[in-house]
Parts: C-alpha cells; structure tokens; sequence
C-alpha cells in the first residue's frame, strides 16, 4: 500500500509553469530520491506535499486521505514532517531541549510551552531521538555551537520529533564536508528502516549509492523512475542531468 500518493499535480506561477502532470506513489518503508537539475521542481514538489503552496491542479494523498492544500502544521499533524535547504533551528536551545520541544509540540497540538502532563515519556523520547541521529554527547551544546554538518543532523532530529511516517529530506548533504555527508547518510539510512524517507539530493552519487528508487525531475516533468542501476544507465537522464553522450 502507497503511503504517499501524488497524482497529476500541477503548479503554475503566472505564466510559469513549475511542475507539469506529475504523478509519484512512495511505498511505506521506502527510501525515495528525487534528482533533477536546478529548476526542475524538486522543492516546488515538496512544497505542494507539505502544504507550503497548493497546487494549480491535481491532488496529494497521505495513507489514502486526500490532504491537496491543506495548511502545513495539519499535515505534519498527520504525520508528514520534513527539513529545508536552509537550515531551520533553534541556535539558543540545546540539542536536547530542540528536540524535547518538538515532542511537547505533537503532544499539545502546537503549543510547545504548554505544561507537559507525562514529562518521563518526553524526555525517554526526547533521549532515544538523540541517540538516534548520533548526536547523544552534543545533547547539552547550544544549537549555535554545533557544526554545519551537526545542525542539519539536528534539524533531521527536529522533523523526527513529530513523530512522523513519511519524513521528506530537502539537500540534506548541501554545503557538508565529505566526512560529515557520511555521517548524515548514515543517519538516513537508519531511519529507512522504520519510516518513509523522500530525500532530495543535488549529489547523484548519494542517491544512487542509499535509495531504492529513484525519480528524476527535468523542467517541471518526471523524465525517468527506477532503481539506481536503471536511472544510472538511463540515456535521457545522462544527457539532461549528468551532462553525458
């Protein structure tokens, strides 16, 4: 059973027309790339899937539900939550307190401050996201203090806060050393196992190298879909995207 579901989606800026009839359906469980030039509709795609903007047509389905254009903090409610290009933290809270407040947010409907009513079970789940995403020593360093490579693990940590089974992954290697991208990758990976992860990535090699399937984006339309060894030998997808004969 798809846990997500695009269908025929289409977005239009005036006369720009960013994402074009495009169809995607990712499996519960699955580990899913986007690839595609800049400009292709990557985050335009994601945007329209976590309700950021709402599409000129089509519909968008989580588990069967239809929620096209619904406003975002309803979605994540739902269990859709996602990370940014840029990174998206809070620099004067811990490690631990960002996460910690993410957990109170999904308990009390978005309000994080609100009193908590079980604090052990926050703070239990607050630890093992934590030790999850690699982070368990740093849990009391400021977000500011941290590493690039760091803060967009953090931020992975933030999204899984929610508590969401499908987590979408926007350039989550941009801007990393080669070292701290392995890092994260493995963080990935270990996520794989227990949820649906949608990951966005400009590096080809990461994509082929962790997903299961991968979908290629070309001016707004899906030119290819497949697994690695497929996309990889792809001749539209080389000449269009990896610039080869």
């Amino acid at each position: 059973m798809a846990t997500l579901k695009v269908r025929e989606v289409t977005k239009r800026f005036g006369g720009l027309v960013a994402l074009d009839r495009v169809n995607l359906s990712v499996e519960e469980r699955e580990l899913r790339g986007i690839i595609g030039p800049n400009g292709a509709g990557k985050t335009t795609l994601f945007n329209l899937i976590t309700g950021e903007l709402k599409p000129t047509g089509g519909k968008i389905f989580l588990d069967d539900e239809d929620i096209t254009g619904l406003p975002p903090h309803l979605i994540c409610q739902k269990g859709l939550s996602r990370t940014f290009q840029l990174t998206s933290i809070f620099p004067e809270l811990t490690v631990y307190e960002s996460i910690w407040v993410g957990i109170n947010s999904k308990r009390h409907r978005w309000n994080p401050f609100t009193k908590v009513k079980n604090l052990t079970d926050v703070a239990e789940r607050a630890e093992k996201i934590c030790h999850l995403i690699g982070l368990q020593e740093k849990r009391d360093e400021l977000a500011v203090n941290l590493s690039y490579g760091d803060q967009k693990i953090l931020e992975i940590g933030m999204a899984l806060s929610t508590e969401p089974s499908i987590l979408l992954l926007d350039e989550p290697t941009q801007g990393v050393s080669p070292k701290e991208a392995e890092e994260i990758i493995g963080v990935i990976q270990r996520l794989a196992k227990d949820i649906t992860v949608i990951l966005i990535e400009h590096s080809v090699d990461v994509v082929l190298q962790v997903c299961h399937k991968v979908t290629v984006l070309h001016e707004g339309r899906v030119i290819a879909e497949g697994d690695p060894a497929e996309i990889s030998k792809n001749e539209e997808v080389q000449r269009v995207y990896l610039g080869e004969a």
